[in-house]
């Protein structure tokens, strides 16, 4: 009896986040006990980021609950004056990839990651490395959260933006699995 009360406290708890019936999260909270804690599980957003906006695809992770207004700050952001997003601005409000950053060496790209997560673990927010990164603070369900707005490329040509929350999910780690399954 008490595996079946969790579970459905389980299910209602997801219920509550991300306003699914109750079959639908009661579908994912089964499909998350197989799953290792590191897989981020992403939900499809994309229509409800053409209505705020977006032109590329968004997907954001299960845990995030809410898209609508956490899309609707970001695009503030976007159009807004801040500097050294100009990829994720290209990609997310125009459907263009932007202009590419330098190439560089793997070790300073790896460098510029460490230091950008660093920053995020001193409280330090704003654009990431490359153009095509964003961390922000939002509150979620009135907690202060820091979410990681991340520009993946496809091998179809195409940009995909992933919406992860900092320090739970690094989204940024699994980027070679969402580049060919997104």
């Amino acid at each position: 009896m008490t595996y079946k009360r969790d579970l459905k406290r389980k299910i209602r708890e997801r219920q509550a986040q991300t306003g699914e019936r109750y079959t639908t999260a009661r579908e994912h909270v089964l499909d998350r006990g197989a799953e290792p804690d590191w897989v981020l599980s992403l939900h499809d957003v994309s229509a409800e980021a053409r209505a705020a906006g977006f032109t590329c695809r968004v997907f954001v992770s299960a845990r995030i609950g809410r898209a609508g207004p956490i899309l609707e700050q970001l695009r503030q952001l976007l159009t807004g004056p801040l500097e050294g997003v100009d990829r994720l601005r290209a990609a997310a409000l125009t459907g263009r990839p932007g202009s590419s950053h330098p190439l560089r060496s793997a070790i300073d790209l790896v460098t510029d990651v460490q230091t950008f997560f660093a920053n995020l673990r001193l409280g330090i927010r704003g654009p990431g490395p490359g153009g095509g990164l964003l961390a922000f603070e939002t509150a979620i369900d009135r907690q202060p959260r820091t979410i990681i707005a991340q520009l993946l490329p496809r091998h179809t040509g195409e940009s995909v933006l992933v919406l992860s929350l900092f320090p739970d999910e690094t989204a940024l780690l699994d980027s070679l699995a969402l580049w060919s399954r997104a």
